[in-house]
């Protein structure tokens, strides 16, 4: 896999996640809405759906605070794309803050500087687990090699994961 590529597939992951809910979210607000009986909560989770759809149409982010970008990444601990991996992600998260827009929510602890682009001293987060050998268990090309999930809500895991 190119360098552009991974990049490319990592805002693309990070676009999805900030304006889309999964689909069992999306469902369990539509249980919600058709069996509330008061009418002004039922107008609130109305709302809520078509702000939900709108986003997913509109491709937009769900909430005007789209949270700190967050990278879980196993790998084979012997594999010669680590180094492409850990140089894509901030690449990534830097494009994305720009076109999706994220909200750049990150801020220098000691001079209160934001940067604009997600980016600072341990920003991204990036768990990684490495897996012995070259591939770990995760297949024998690069395609299935890396997996990445997402996580830029505070609220949670979204799981619109994806798998390059």
């Amino acid at each position: 896999m190119s360098r552009t590529r991974l990049v490319s597939e990592l805002v693309s992951a990070l676009r999805s996640a900030a304006v889309t809910l999964p689909d069992d979210v999306t469902d369990g607000l539509g249980r919600a809405c058709a069996a509330e009986t008061d009418p002004r909560a039922r107008s609130e989770l109305s709302t809520i759906q078509s702000a939900v759809l709108a986003a997913r149409e509109g491709r937009i982010p769900l909430c005007q605070d789209t949270g700190t970008p967050a990278f879980f990444v196993r790998a084979g601990e012997q594999s010669p794309h680590l180094a492409l991996v850990r140089t894509a992600i901030p690449e990534a998260v830097r494009q994305a803050t720009a076109e999706v827009p994220l909200r750049p929510n990150s801020v220098d602890p000691f001079t209160g500087r934001n940067p604009g682009d997600n980016l600072g001293r341990g920003l991204p987060r990036v768990e990684w687990e490495r897996l012995q050998g070259f591939w770990g268990d995760c297949g024998e090309s690069f395609d299935s090699w890396l997996a990445v999930n997402n996580l830029v809500r505070e609220r949670g895991v979204n799981n619109d994961g994806m798998a390059v």
